[in-house]
Order: structure tokens, then C-alpha cells, then sequence
């Protein structure tokens, strides 16, 4: 294996944080109903915004992902804690300095529990060595303000000061009395790795160390029982990508911290479900009679998730139209179809206004609808409506 003089001796540092970094549900669905005209061949779509249903409440700046061999976790940065180690660390990210690179220090230690990376990379496979040093930019000023708690990331340095590069930890243990200003002026906190990510941290950190010479002294490995050859690369703990991700999905394709999914559904033939990152369409065909409940899930990369459950359906209940001028019946309306009838009254139906009147049309099988908003709307659909005696011209109720 080849040697790599490079050593950055690694702290790291964080605090204590007593907040909520996992997925929940901010608002209920409830009950949603299709919005516009019910009528033969025409269809009802509703579009959600599932960013107004589901958070990760506590998460408020730019988040990272970590995405290795051994799983994917998340790390929110704090610029406003350390502006210049967060835009160190992710002018790496932006340039995929950190593509192939591995955890080349590992120490389980409760007294001082960190994983090390971003310093040294696997070499592709035509190359004579294993491993690579990450060509770094210039150092950066130590910014240590936070305290060296279990889960937060930090800027690796040598005992200079003001010499932190490519090089990050996490810490795995409480180390904020080691790593504290008092420790030669302490090391730089930069963000925290959030949600149940700390499994993964913690799954690296178990693993069997192996001396190969400084810096590569603790070095984890997977699966490397012949220590009489070199590892191959894939033993070691390798990271495919670290980049920036936004919180909610724009595709379906993107990695975001929060990915959705459609769960069970009841019915599922009432309704076109699709699913476009964090947008949500349903469309309902004319036909469409039956309640349909339709879960949606929330879940972040460590498999964490949020749920709701949408019910899109007429409603039960709703309210009388108008009178049937030849049968001297009244036309009662619900928003669920599929009861019985006596006769066909076309009409037409908009949801989102209060208040309906009737009239009728030049014909006794044209029933007008009257709104003070839209004036007069008729329409010669083919609904069938359940029809009750009523008195001609009785205006019953208004819409609730």
C-alpha cells in the first residue's frame, strides 16, 4: 500500500441538541373533494402540495448527504456558527472533491469517539496504489465556538491553528471536554448529522482497525481477514458522494431529505394517483362513487417516516337543488353517486361556491342552476340524482 504523508490529527466538536430532526406530519388531509364539475366525460383533478403536510421541524440550513458503502445519513451545516468551515466544506462538496474518498481514522474510544474522512481517496482500479490524498484548497481560520458533542461534524486540523483543510470527523462520543478550546484552542463544529443517521456513524466506528503506517495507523476495514496482502478496495469504508440536497423533492428522482410514497389506498380504482416529487395529482373520472383513502408517507434516507391518510370522496350528505317541473319532484343531491333514481336531470355543479338558486330550462328536462357569483349554468349531463317529493319552487338548503 502506498504511504501517504499527509496526517491531520482530528478533533471534533458539538453540542447537545434536544430537538425534533426526524419526519412529522404538520397538518391532517382530512377530507378533500374534487374541485369543479361532476358530469359525464368530464374528470376532476386536485393537486397537493405535500410540503404543507409534512416537516422535519428542527432543520432549518442546508443539509448534506453522506452516501457510503455501509449506508447514507444526513448532516445539517450552521453557517451562522461557522460561516467559513461550512463554505470550506462545501466548496469540496461542489466539486465532487469527495467522490471515492474513505474513512482512513476511526477511534472508539468513549473518551474520544470520532470517524475520520475527507482527507484520503481510493485510487481507480488501473492505478499501482490503493489510496489517494484529495488535492485541498487553502486552509481555513479556526472558528471553534460550539461544544464537542456526540453527532456533530467538525473540521479536522493539524496543531496549527489555522490550518484545516479538506479533512472533517464526526464525533461517535461525548467529547466536548478532549476537543474543547482548552485542547490547543479546540476544533471547529460546523453541523450535526441528524434524523437516527448516528446509526451508520456507529456501525463505521465498530468496525476492525488495521495499522498500515501514519496516517493510515487506524484505519477501519470490512471483511479483511488475509492480513498478509493488502486490502482490496472494497474493503474499505467508502463514501460514493457527499452533496448538498434540498429538503423536499422536486422529482422523483432527486435525493432530498424527505422522500414520499403512496401507501394504501381503498379504491383504487376511483382515482389517478400521481406522484411528481413533493406534488401530489388526483383525478377522478365522472364515474368515481366511492370513498377513497389514500395514504401518503413521508420517510428520510435512514427509513424514519411521517404518515396522513387523504380521503377523497363525495360527501355523504349535502343538500336539496331544486323541483322537477313535470314530476313536481325535487332534485336532491349527494356528493356520492351510485343510489337509486327515478329520472335524469342534467345540471352541473361547482364546488367552491355558498350559495345555489334554480330555475328551469326552456324544457321540462333541462333543470338551470343560479349562482350570485356565476349567474345562470345549466348543462344537459347524464347524472342521475335521487329525486324526493317536494313543493315546486322550494328553495330547500344551502350548501354547508
Amino acid at each position: 500500500m502506498k504511504s501517504i504523508a499527509l496526517l491531520i490529527t482530528l478533533v471534533t466538536a458539538c453540542t447537545v441538541f434536544a430537538e425534533n430532526t426526524l419526519p412529522v406530519r404538520t397538518h391532517d388531509f382530512g377530507q378533500i373533494l374534487p374541485e369543479g364539475k361532476y358530469a359525464a366525460n368530464w374528470t376532476n383533478i386536485i393537486n397537493i402540495d405535500l410540503r404543507e403536510y409534512f416537516d422535519v421541524p428542527d432543520v432549518h440550513n442546508q443539509v448534506v448527504q453522506f452516501d457510503s458503502n455501509l449506508g447514507k445519513f444526513n448532516v445539517e451545516l450552521f453557517p451562522a456558527d461557522a460561516p467559513k468551515s461550512v463554505a470550506n466544506f462545501l466548496r469540496y462538496c461542489d466539486a465532487n472533491a469527495y467522490e471515492n474518498t474513505i474513512i482512513h481514522r476511526s477511534i472508539p474510544n468513549s473518551g474520544l469517539g470520532i470517524i475520520q474522512g475527507g482527507g484520503f481517496k481510493l485510487t481507480p482500479e488501473s492505478s499501482n496504489y490503493l489510496v489517494d490524498n484529495v488535492a485541498s484548497f487553502a486552509a481555513i481560520e479556526l472558528e471553534y465556538k460550539l461544544p464537542n458533542a456526540r453527532g456533530t461534524i467538525a473540521m479536522a486540523r493539524t496543531s496549527a491553528l489555522n490550518s484545516a483543510t479538506s479533512q472533517w470527523f464526526i464525533n461517535t462520543a461525548d467529547n466536548t471536554t478532549n476537543l474543547g478550546q482548552s485542547n490547543g484552542g479546540g476544533y471547529a463544529v460546523f453541523g450535526r448529522v441528524i434524523g437516527t443517521g448516528m446509526t451508520v456513524a456507529d456501525t463505521i466506528v465498530g468496525k476492525q482497525r488495521y495499522n498500515f503506517g501514519s496516517p493510515l495507523n487506524e484505519l477501519p476495514l470490512s471483511n479483511y481477514t488475509d492480513t498478509t496482502k493488502d486490502p482490496t478496495r472494497s474493503m474499505f469504508i467508502k463514501f460514493n458522494s457527499i452533496r448538498r440536497i434540498n429538503k423536499y423533492p422536486a422529482t422523483n428522482e432527486d435525493n432530498a431529505l424527505l422522500d414520499f410514497e403512496i401507501g394504501n389506498v381503498s379504491n383504487p380504482g376511483n382515482a389517478v394517483i400521481t406522484l411528481r416529487g413533493s406534488f401530489l395529482s388526483l383525478e377522478f373520472p365522472a364515474a368515481a362513487i366511492s370513498r377513497t383513502e389514500i395514504q401518503i408517507v413521508a420517510k428520510d434516507v435512514n427509513g424514519n417516516t411521517a404518515s396522513g391518510t387523504l380521503i377523497a370522496a363525495p360527501e355523504q350528505a349535502a343538500f336539496v337543488l331544486g323541483t322537477n317541473f313535470a314530476a313536481g319532484n325535487s332534485i336532491f343531491w349527494r356528493q356520492n353517486f351510485g343510489f337509486s333514481y327515478t329520472a335524469h336531470f342534467p345540471w352541473i355543479y361547482l364546488f367552491d361556491t355558498q350559495r345555489w338558486y334554480f330555475s328551469f330550462g326552456p324544457s321540462t328536462d333541462n333543470l338551470w342552476l343560479w349562482n350570485p357569483e356565476r349567474g345562470f349554468l345549466w348543462t344537459q349531463a347524464d347524472l342521475y340524482p335521487t329525486v324526493y317529493s317536494a313543493e315546486l319552487g322550494t328553495f330547500v338548503n344551502d350548501r354547508e
